[in-house]
């Protein structure tokens, strides 16, 4: 017999006795009795080698003649780990074979009790199945099974499972016949690729013979000759396809990040993929990513890409690389209590991401940095040790700064006269600190990152820093802070200038463009050159500065009465006076300056130039003479109490955040001691929404005919209020459309600090309007304007007002608008750089369109969403560089 059912598994059962009573005497045996052998039980060699439990909620009918068993009604079988479900169930012990089928309902007429099997993470739904226990062999009709993302349907699948080394998880094969591949969740999918032959191994891999696409049942004339698909779950070596192909009039057909997937190791994954056009253009990025729980995450980011291109005037093609580099390393927070390390690294070489993406960030981003720092502390010690990298780089006039490396070791603040039990004494506050930097800098273009030019053009230096500061009070409300600074540079290059008196005589042809004979010769005659030497070698300079200041608080309350809606206006003043010393830098003695003659005319005339000048890494000595300069400064902050009737309750605001008024004397100076007369505030607007600031310059010296300032104050002449030298008005608002409505609704409201990080927040059906669908969109307004005064006459100039928004509307369910960036430049009476476009959800299917109409770029895709199959697409699009040749 093949296998025996459950209830007749024991061939000896044991059956309770409830007569039986516990025997309190002990069995005595003769001397001669002897315990037989105990009996062995032989199974047959054809029985399985696990039991096999089955069910029915209708009813089961026992065939025992024909050694079989039929289940209705929600009928199961289990055997190890396959389980099986339908309808109908037919058991022939016999053969070892199980058959589950679907039934028709008697009433509805509908077919129900789909047959499920399932094997582990395997399951399979089929109109009809057949499985053999022995041979762990079957068979599966009208098939529908899921492997990763991927649905499989077919007429019929041979199932084979292999020899069970884990238990858990069993070695199957799958083998069919004209199956759809598709990741289409529908019964009857709306895409798919059919093949003709297969082979499936679970949560491994999918072999197909020659496929062809089919959309809507219909075959398209699209096929491939063969394919395979990765369906190991988790991490595994593999192709990656291309996210993208395209036709270009210049570069010609296209592929699109297509590569290959490396897991390293337990916490690495490498990814290249690359741009492959047939015409010579292409592109290669790796990507890794690491991460070890609770110490490190890290990623990495490296592209190059090589364009050709052809010079619209010679006819000539030519290559144009450029490259990136974007780098990220986060410490776990309890990693190391006393070392951390973490930053990011984003460079890019002759504006890589302008030329090869076109959304709005990519395109009018115009600043990058970076900045990569290890710090390290020594508990109890009162030092510490840092190291950084740190970067730079102007999109637009393409200037990078790198400092690299960039180590930095500084005490904690040292109180050397303080005492463990008293703090009575004014010089027991005297506190101590020195920092000691030493670094190496580089200033290039960004066409010669990392060559040998911005190697030979480094410099590096080191600097020293000492200051000592304390604190105490006079007349009890009057804070006093003397201070004391020295700064030690040193340097290995320095510069020396000389002067040629040869002259230099150099000829320029002006081309009459109506008659070539006219042309004329234009004679430029230069009266000698300054040339420039950099000396190698050690180099340094000191700076000593001392100083100290008084700054107290007054406040002045006026209250307007208990009827009217601000109950009291309080000012605040912070008036700060200060006294500073430095010594003469341009002194001879020291060697810091040098002076250089400039034109052979004038021998007498010389121009004074630092011997640091473009090479220091820290500044350079102040090209001034001896300063001792009084300082003076009125901090105005404007406060109101207010009366809410909400609330019914009185609430702080801030009228002006900072009213600032400030300058200097220099007693050392000998004309135009009086420094010019600064005044600059902020003030917030619309619960932050909108910031307002201000600055005004005021010159207490008046101008000759030529604008230049001489040594009479405008007091002389009786005037009181000195002369506006510029003054500009900036104002900034951000804001979205939930917080003008929960403003308008008296809604308690935080400020806002980054209007692109505050999340609206999800509202209830009922509560959704038509202004429900812009709440996550974030409107910018930019306005600033400035006045000059230029002699006699003001200049009015507008610097910026422009208006932008960016952000996505959610029209339905299914269609989608997005604005990357969108909006109008009053100043330059255009559109800003837009950025738009929408999507349709297709189920299956997504169709996008995005278009950057200033750029002449645009991309048109109809595509299967993400996922296994996400290269089926259909894409219409036009690139920068086909726009930028016209085509």
């Amino acid at each position: 017999m093949g296998f025996t059912p459950l209830l007749a598994q024991d061939p000896y059962p044991k059956l309770p006795d409830s007569l039986s009573v516990a025997d309190t005497l002990p069995v005595v045996f003769p001397d001669s009795f002897q315990f037989s052998a105990p009996r062995t039980i032989r199974f047959s060699n054809d029985s399985l080698d696990a039991p096999v439990e089955y069910n029915a909620v209708d009813s089961m009918v026992l065939d025992n003649i024909a050694k079989k068993i039929y289940l209705y009604g929600q009928a199961s079988v289990k055997y190890t780990d396959i389980n099986l479900k339908a309808a109908f169930i037919e058991l022939d012990w016999a053969n070892n074979l199980v058959t589950a089928e679907v039934r028709e309902d008697t009433v509805t007429g509908q077919m129900i009790g789909v047959p499920e099997f399932q094997d582990g993470d395997q399951t399979f739904t089929a109109k009809r199945m057949r499985y053999n226990f022995k041979t762990r062999k079957g068979m599966v009709y009208d098939v529908r099974t899921k492997q990763t993302d991927l649905f499989v349907h077919g007429s019929r699948m041979k199932f084979i499972q292999g020899e069970k080394k884990d238990t858990s998880k069993p070695e199957n094969t799958l083998f069919g016949q004209k199956l759809l591949f598709t990741t289409c969740e529908a019964d009857h999918p709306h895409f798919g690729v059919r093949s003709t032959k297969q082979k499936i191994i679970p949560d491994k891999l999918a072999i197909v013979g020659p496929s062809q696409i089919e959309i809507m049942g219909v075959p398209t004339p699209i096929w491939l000759p063969f394919g395979f698909f990765p369906l190991k779950k988790g991490r595994s070596t593999g192709l990656l396809f291309p996210r993208d192909y395209e036709y270009s009039e210049s570069w010609g057909f296209g592929l699109r990040d297509i590569g290959w997937y490396f897991p390293v190791g337990d916490h690495l994954n490498l990814a290249l993929r690359s741009n492959i056009y047939f015409k010579g253009t292409y592109g290669l990025a790796l990507q890794a990513d690491y991460r070890k729980r609770y110490q490190f995450s890290s990623g990495l980011n490296l592209r190059f890409d090589s364009q050709v291109q052809e010079n619209l005037e010679t006819g000539k093609y030519g290559r144009t690389k450029s490259f990136g580099i974007q780098f990220n390393l986060n410490q776990e927070a309890a990693a190391h209590p006393n070392a951390k390390i973490g930053g990011n690294i984003n460079i890019q070489g002759n504006r890589n991401n302008q030329r090869v993406f076109n959304d709005a960030y990519n395109v009018l981003n115009s600043q990058l940095y970076s900045n990569l720092n290890f710090s390290k502390t020594w508990p109890g010690k009162p030092y510490s040790l840092s190291a950084s990298f740190n970067h730079s780089q102007n999109l637009n006039n393409r200037k990078v700064t790198i400092n690299f490396p960039n180590v930095q070791f500084q005490t904690q603040t040292l109180y050397p006269f303080k005492k463990k039990v008293t703090n009575d004494k004014w010089y027991e506050s005297i506190a101590l600190r020195y920092a000691g930097e030493a670094r190496n800098s580089f200033v290039t273009n960004d066409t010669s990152i990392f060559t040998q030019k911005m190697w030979n053009d480094a410099v590096a230096g080191a600097r020293h820093n000492i200051d000592a500061n304390t604190s105490f009070k006079l007349l009890k409300y009057i804070n006093v802070n003397p201070n004391v600074s020295f700064n030690e540079i040193w340097q290995l290059k320095s510069i020396s200038k000389s002067f040629d008196s040869r002259n230099v005589i150099t000829a320029d042809t002006l081309d009459d463009p109506f008659d070539p004979a006219k042309s004329l010769i234009r004679y430029d005659t230069t009266f000698g050159t300054v040339r420039t030497d950099t000396l190698s070698g050690f180099a340094s300079f000191r700076q000593f500065s001392a100083g100290v200041s008084l700054n107290t608080r007054i406040f002045f309350t006026l209250k307007t009465g208990k009827f009217t809606p601000l109950r009291a206006v309080r000012w605040e003043m912070r008036p700060n006076l200060s006294f500073n010393y430095s010594p003469n830098y341009l002194n001879p003695a020291l060697n810091y300056f040098d002076s250089v003659q400039q034109d052979s005319r004038f021998p007498l005339i010389k121009q004074i130039y630092s011997r640091f000048d473009n090479i220091a890494v820290y500044g350079t000595p102040t090209p001034s003479g001896r300063q001792m300069a009084i300082g003076y400064s009125l901090n105005n902050i404007f406060q109101a109490k207010a009366y809410s009737k909400r609330d019914s309750m009185e609430k702080k605001i801030k009228l002006i955040d900072n009213l600032v008024i400030g300058g200097s004397y220099n007693y050392a100076a000998d004309s135009l001691k009086w420094s010019q007369l600064s005044m600059s505030t902020t003030a917030r607007f619309f619960k932050g929404m909108t910031t307002m600031g201000f600055f005004m310059s005021l010159d207490p010296y008046l101008e000759n005919a030529q604008g230049l300032r001489y040594n009479r104050t405008v007091w002389q002449q009786g005037r009181i209020i000195p002369r506006m030298e510029t003054a500009r008005f900036s104002f900034v608002t951000d804001l979205t459309v939930q917080k003008i409505r929960e403003m308008f609704q008296g809604k308690k409201e935080e400020l806002i600090t980054d209007v692109r990080n505050n999340q609206p927040k999800k509202r209830d059906e009922q509560e959704q309007d038509f202004l429900s669908l812009f709440e996550n969109f974030s409107i910018s307004h930019n306005l600033d304007f400035s006045w000059e005064a230029r002699g006699k006459e003001t200049v009015f100039r507008m610097g910026t007002n422009s208006i932008n928004a960016q952000g996505n509307v959610e029209l339905t369910k299914n269609w989608g608008v997005s604005v990357g960036n969108i909006g109008y430049d009053f100043v330059s009476k255009g559109l800003t750089y837009p950025a738009i476009g929408f999507t349709r959800d297709l189920h299956c299917w997504q169709l996008s369109f995005a278009w950057q109409p200033q750029r002449g770029t645009y991309v048109l895709n109809i595509q299967v969403k993400p996922g296994t199959l996400d290269f089926i697409k259909i894409p219409y699009q036009k690139n920068n560089y086909d726009s930028r040749s016209g085509f």
